[in-house]
């Protein structure tokens, strides 16, 4: 059986609930634990450290959906459309699946294209950037934008 890439916008979506939500148990264990490691490292130790996984995690997360939302529209066009994928791999294989889409006169195809530029934007800067103004934000907006590609192949 051949993967799911759609199962990567669920571990994006994972990721980005690990940064922010925890249980009411966790949070006491944690006040627990944050009350030992007080003693052993430095605070501000502690908040540069979460502050850099929560990042990773983000950036991890933007990576994710963006290949969910791209490997289901290159997958689209393979086997849906009948586009031979030694086509979409010349050359640089994520922009012919942009340039495939966009070149419709459908709408829902043009719609698609302009998300994976958006996508694929967002993708480049948190796997390339050293800082990457409105993560967080960026983020939310990267799930969305994944969320409404796959949402619009299935109505292809």
């Amino acid at each position: 059986m051949s993967f799911d890439w759609s199962e990567y916008l669920l571990v994006a979506q994972e990721l980005v609930s690990q940064t922010t939500a925890s249980s009411k148990a966790q949070r006491q264990i944690n006040l627990v634990l944050i009350k030992v490691i007080e003693r052993i490292y430095n605070i501000s130790f502690k908040k540069v450290r979460k502050r850099s996984l929560d990042e990773a995690k983000l950036r991890c997360a933007i990576s994710r959906a963006y290949y969910a939302a791209f490997r289901m529209a290159r997958n689209h066009l393979r086997d849906k459309d009948g586009l031979p994928l030694n086509v979409l791999l010349q050359g640089n294989t994520h922009q012919n699946v942009i340039n495939h889409f966009n070149r419709s006169s459908d709408l829902d195809r043009q719609m698609i294209a302009q998300f994976l530029r958006d996508l694929r934007s967002a993708r480049n800067k948190a796997d390339y950037d050293d800082t990457v103004p409105n993560l967080a934000g960026l983020t939310m907006t990267v799930l969305l934008q994944s969320e409404q590609v796959l949402d619009l192949l299935k109505t292809l």
